[in-house]
């Protein structure tokens, strides 16, 4: 799998590889009769891209309102599933975090930015500062921004997500990748790589948690990218591959759960391209200094021009520092491959879980100025009704204490009504 990339890239045989997986997947006879619904149709983004029958969400909570465009999309030799759905629209904001809590999902995948070309490709479902609330009534659910961190190419998000009936929390980490320009790809696989591998390193395809929630705008082009690199790179990981099946394998299975996944020939160039990066890390993870593309080794020009990007150098010098470390531990063990990939994934584990770590201290500061703050207008509101109350008091006594001066005060008192005669 690693090696298919170099030689379709050879051949120059993109668009005809493309074509033959559409014309192939038109083969599919799929029902996706929920969508064509009168009630479900404004809650499709696109008329185009709707969900299969088969393998479509359905929410718990709402009874016969089960609707979503949303799939289940699943790699069983990889051992992955994925919930690959649309960007919410505003009457769907609801139904998106209910299907995080139904599906007990612990991340959310946004590859996509808010507006493209000055349309709108997702409504912002998250609330919009640290801090605040978003009450999702229809649902019963609100939701709690608590942290947000940026780094150069994407944003980590943490929500606390609660549930009304039963009051029980639950963290959703939101990573939102935001180097991927609008109808286009990026520019190399280096920034998209190191952000699969830290959306990974959190834990968020464990087996003990939901499947991840995958989404762009309508949920088939980038969705289907990530899915499609992160579950080859899984099985060239474990060696679960044969030596006849193909990336083109693997995406054809995914295509029968979500229709559409890749849209473009360049969404489908850059899938094989990044996995075979990516296997250049998991497969040869001690790359000499020189190596470019986030400590991707390269043989042609183009590699090592890349090379004199800043976002390339920069992943580069962490990849030459792990390596750099790996070497210098004892027992030789640097020379076995197998060892040297479990201390890379261990490093970068670490590293995610002191992140949520951090986030997490965030979280109880927050909820600490929160309770102070309440506690605060709490007092302030008693202090406030005791002045008022002794001002009522000492009115009342002062008044008491001078029967005569309301009369003394009496042409001030305006005239019953009919009774002005005018000059």
């Amino acid at each position: 799998m690693e090696k298919e990339f170099e030689e379709i890239e050879k051949r120059n045989e993109w668009n005809a590889l493309y074509q033959a997986i559409r014309i192939e997947s038109l083969q599919h006879d799929y029902t996706n009769q929920e969508s064509k619904k009168k009630e479900n149709r404004d809650l499709n983004r696109y008329r185009d891209v709707t969900p299969y029958d088969h393998s479509r969400v359905c929410l718990q909570r709402l009874g016969t309102e089960d609707y979503i465009n949303a799939n289940l999309v699943e790699v069983p030799l990889a051992g992955r599933k994925y919930i690959l759905t649309q960007g919410p629209l505003a009457a769907t904001v609801g139904h998106f975090w209910l299907m995080i809590w139904e599906q007990k999902s612990k991340a959310v995948i946004m590859l996509n930015d808010l507006v493209g070309r000055g349309q709108v490709k997702c409504h912002q479902y998250w609330p919009a500062f640290i801090g605040a609330e978003d009450d999702l009534d229809e649902v019963r659910l609100r939701v709690r921004l608590v942290s947000e961190t940026k780094s150069e190419h994407y944003v980590l998000r943490s929500c606390l997500l609660t549930d009304e009936d039963s009051q029980e929390s639950r963290e959703v980490l939101q990573f939102h990748y935001t180097s991927w320009p609008d109808f286009g790809i990026p520019q190399t696989p280096a920034s998209f790589l190191k952000f699969l591998f830290d959306v990974r390193d959190s834990g968020a395809f464990d087996m003990n948690v939901g499947p991840p929630v995958v989404h762009c705008s309508a949920g088939i082009g980038r969705s289907g990218t990530l899915c499609l690199v992160d579950s080859s790179l899984v099985l060239l990981e474990t060696g679960k591959h044969s030596a006849n099946l193909t990336i083109k394998d693997v995406l054809m299975e995914m295509r029968k759960y979500r229709m559409g996944l890749i849209q473009t020939t360049d969404q489908l160039r850059f899938s094989y391209e990044s996995i075979s990066k990516g296997a250049e890390i998991i497969i040869r993870p001690s790359l000499p200094s020189t190596a470019s593309d986030s400590g991707f080794s390269g043989s042609t020009n183009e590699l090592r021009q890349r090379q004199s990007n800043d976002v390339a150098n920069k992943a580069a010098d962490q990849q030459t520092q792990v390596t750099s470390q790996t070497s210098s531990a004892p027992n030789n063990n640097n020379h076995n491959p197998a060892e040297a990939r479990v201390r890379e994934r261990q490093a970068r584990k670490r590293k995610t879980e002191e992140n949520i770590q951090r986030i997490k201290e965030r979280q109880r500061q927050q909820e600490e100025r929160s309770r102070f703050q309440a506690k605060l207008v709490r007092l302030g509101g008693i202090g406030l009704a005791i002045i008022v109350g002794a001002g009522l008091i000492y009115s009342y006594l002062t008044q008491g204490s001078h029967p005569s001066g309301l009369g003394s005060h009496s042409s001030s008192i305006p005239p019953p009504i009919g009774s002005f005669q005018g000059p």
